[in-house]
């Protein structure tokens, strides 16, 4: 064999040694990929996994979220209207309260109208009355006189009436006297 042959079988050899070596190293890259691409896919799976459950988790969360966010915006429409009515009654206390105020000035000035009022009729009251006991005593007094004077009446009457009755008598014993004598004289 000449020179030539050996270096080309050597090189052929080595060639092949080389494609041998390298397509170990191939052979084991890719077990080891195959190894890495097994252990990512079932990372990925794992991941998907974990993805859902956390989207889960999510959903689960935001249900809860929105569950208490309407709670919540109940609970504060609740408080709101609740203060909406404590506002309205608050300012119907204290409008009836303003009301009263002024129905207490108004009773009070009334009151002292009326106090007024009263002092004035009893000052009205007790002249009134010192008055009627005036009147009374006058009455009293005119009553007396009247007494007095009755009685007078009573007496000069009896009197009038005993001295016409005298008189009568006289004018008619006159009479009976002037028709004797004109019977007398008669001829």
């Amino acid at each position: 064999m000449s020179t030539a042959g050996k270096v080309l079988v050597v090189l052929v050899t080595l060639s092949l040694m080389a494609w041998i070596v390298l397509f170990s190293a191939i052979a084991q890259f890719n077990t080891n990929w195959g190894q890495k691409l097994a252990a990512q896919d079932a990372q990925i799976l794992n991941l998907r996994t974990a993805v859902d459950a956390a989207v889960l988790k999510i959903t689960k969360t935001q249900d809860e979220i929105s569950a208490v966010q309407s709670k919540m915006q109940g609970d504060l429409t609740l408080l709101r209207t609740n203060l909406s009515d404590a506002e309205k009654v608050r300012s119907e206390s204290v409008e009836t309260n303003a009301r009263y105020q002024i129905d207490l000035q108004t009773v009070q000035s009334h009151a002292k109208t009326a106090a007024t009022s009263l002092a004035r009729r009893e000052r009205e009251h007790a002249e009134a009355t010192r008055q009627l006991a005036e009147e009374r005593a006058l009455v009293k007094r005119y009553q007396g006189e009247n007494d007095v004077l009755l009685s007078r009446f009573s007496k000069l009457q009896k009197d009038f009436l005993d001295t016409m009755a005298a008189n009568k008598d006289l004018s008619k014993k006159a009479a009976t006297t002037a028709r004797v004598k004109q019977a007398s004289f008669a001829p």
